[in-house]
């Protein structure tokens, strides 16, 4: 799993700092936009081939969205016109991001995106091992509240 704001992670295009989403599920929010600056986006991500390698994309709900002259299901259309007949599974309107809840998407698990049953599973743990930190050591102190 590969997520995070549109308009941010677009501005790593060209620069060593992008993951490779070969075979990831991609999820992306958007911040204060319109359909058309949102489908804008998913056409660079198009033009770069970053939509030709992704397995699914998970496209959050908007927080704060512009209006736009093509009414409130302009997202939905846009999403569509940019993926331009590429057949992955999508889901919309997910609440996760700028948006209320705001649940922690973990970077880089396994998951699995069913668009049908408007499902995304994670299949991996998003932590491995937790150390926490070592006895005595001055970085780790506990909070003891107010």
């Amino acid at each position: 799993m590969l997520a995070g704001c549109a308009p941010t992670a677009s501005l790593l295009f060209g620069t060593p700092y992008l993951p490779d989403p070969t075979g990831a599920i991609v999820c992306l929010e958007a911040l204060a936009m319109s359909s058309e600056e949102f489908y804008g986006l998913l056409c660079q991500w198009r033009a770069a081939g970053y939509l030709d390698r992704i397995a699914g994309l998970v496209i959050g709900r908007h927080y704060r969205p512009r209006r736009s002259p093509a009414g409130r299901d302009a997202f939905d259309r846009a999403v569509l016109a940019a993926l331009a007949g590429r057949r992955i599974p999508v889901l919309v309107d997910v609440d996760f991001g700028h948006t209320v809840p705001r649940p922690t998407l973990p970077l880089g698990v396994t998951c699995e995106l069913d668009a049908g049953a408007a499902r995304l599973t994670l299949l991996s743990p998003a932590v491995r091992e937790w150390r926490g930190c070592a006895a005595g050591r001055p970085a780790c102190v506990p909070f003891r509240g107010p």
